[in-house]
């Protein structure tokens, strides 16, 4: 899914092994690559979607399994997925992922 991913300039991916695209293709760690509860510290997930929210010609590469994910303990900040998904254009969708495009 590598590929996928990479075919999109400077994509941001946005799921629970995000990390994962990063360190493979050879980026910088951002502070979008480990979006779990905790990570972003006091009222962190605002703060992170008024991240986004001031972002322009972004791409957003969206995991939908993790989002759609129901598991108990989960630490997958949702919100920012779902804001993505409401407040951006879609633009393509492949395997499991959804991509955004923000204004």
């Amino acid at each position: 899914y590598n590929g996928y991913i990479n075919e999109f300039d400077n994509p941001i991916v946005i799921g629970y092994f995000s990390m994962r695209n990063t360190i493979s293709s050879n980026k910088k760690l951002s502070y979008f690559d480990v979006p779990l509860y905790g990570n972003f510290g006091y009222n962190g997930t605002k703060k992170i979607i008024d991240r986004v929210k001031n972002m322009h010609n972004q791409i957003f590469v969206v995991s939908v399994v993790d989002y759609e994910q129901n598991y108990e303990y989960s630490q997958f900040v949702k919100e920012l997925s779902k804001y993505i998904m409401d407040n951006c254009v879609k633009i393509d969708e492949k395997y499991e992922f959804e991509v955004y495009y923000k204004k």
